[in-house]
């Protein structure tokens, strides 16, 4: 059975109430295992140590970008940088999180579950089904750019601060 890692942020705090509803009745349904941070034995150990090591083995990433809380953002950057295949939810009647979803940008190309309760969550993830064989982002980002498929390019534009990073490049760095 594929399992799964649920991430979310503890603001707003409805939040993790939702999730943890949906979770339940998605794992009652016997498709696939689902487990958020509030299953882990984390007990005298480093959470985010934990929390990767869990995105490692499991099959398929989910999180829910109310709130855009850092943590999970930096879970679902490293879900996409170790190739899983990403579920995302958001609820944009929480006018606040939904706009600062809009000003960040960074996932208007990526789909996500639109929900604004339990119920819908797990209905959306029911439709969607992220546990069977999905598409990892960053394959389906390359392979669009190898096959030609998108014609744009990524630009690297140098930092007005010299730190290492700016300086391994050169100012004209285009891909």
């Amino acid at each position: 059975m594929k399992k799964g890692f649920y991430a979310y942020g503890s603001q707003p705090s409805f939040i993790g109430e939702v999730v943890e509803e949906s979770v339940t009745e998605i794992n009652q349904g016997g498709l696939c295992q689902v487990f958020t941070w509030k299953s882990m034995n984390v007990t005298g150990r480093v959470l985010i140590n934990k929390i990767l090591e869990d995105i490692n083995n499991c099959d398929f990433f989910c999180a829910d970008l109310t709130g855009l809380n850092d943590n999970v953002l930096f879970e679902v950057g490293y879900a996409i940088a170790i190739g899983k295949p990403i579920w995302l939810s958001l609820d944009t009647t929480h006018a606040e999180s939904f706009r600062r979803f809009k000003e960040l940008n960074f996932f208007s190309n990526i789909g996500y579950c639109n929900h604004t309760n339990s119920r819908q969550l797990s209905d959306g993830f029911l439709v969607d089904r992220p546990f069977e064989n999905h598409i990892p982002v960053l394959q389906d980002l390359i392979e669009e750019y190898q096959t030609g498929k998108k014609d744009t390019a990524i630009l690297f534009l140098k930092s007005h601060i010299d730190t290492n990073y700016s300086r391994h490049y050169p100012v004209n760095c285009v891909s």
